[in-house]
């Protein structure tokens, strides 16, 4: 990765979900980056000069997850995954105008709540969701699911 990246280059995270374990950020590169995004920054907590586990859960970046613990190479740019945390990675786009986006985000806030899943928000319109298991998953992609079927979201899973 270039170091000569400009700051709106930078997929940054407001609210990671585990802020509170988080002392590092570590970055990744974003594959097929949009024109204006190239890499994704990752709070992390450290385990090692080289390991990590993942606090935040990932906007762009596939087959990682809240608690996956991460290698990175001596530069802090993330190389791959050395274990997986257990949890699952979703990422949803409400769809249409304004008020209809100020009504499914707080439906699936109130769903996500209500199954232990923690969310952060990227913007008014995306929003990434990690379940902490296999249970969860399940019912928050159903939930997901059936607002998609309505054409209020588009969702996607965070494993390839």
């Amino acid at each position: 990765m270039s170091e000569d990246i400009p700051p709106d280059a930078i997929v940054t995270h407001a609210h990671p979900a585990w802020q509170q374990r988080a002392n590092f950020i570590i970055r990744a590169a974003i594959p097929d980056p949009t024109p204006s995004k190239q890499v994704g920054q990752l709070f992390c907590q450290q385990i090692d000069r080289t390991r990590f586990i993942l606090c935040c859960i990932p906007f762009f970046l596939y087959d990682l997850a809240l608690g996956d613990e991460v290698m990175t190479n001596d530069a802090y740019e993330l190389t791959g995954v050395a274990q997986l945390g257990g949890h699952f990675t979703f990422r949803a786009l409400c769809e249409g105008t304004p008020d209809v986006q100020d009504f499914v985000g707080p439906e699936v806030m109130k769903h996500a709540k209500k199954l232990d899943c923690l969310y952060e928000w990227y913007s008014a319109r995306l929003v990434a969701i990690d379940a902490p298991d296999y249970e969860s998953a399940r019912a928050i992609s159903g939930v997901l699911f059936r607002l998609e079927e309505a054409q209020r979201l588009h969702y996607e899973t965070g494993r390839t």
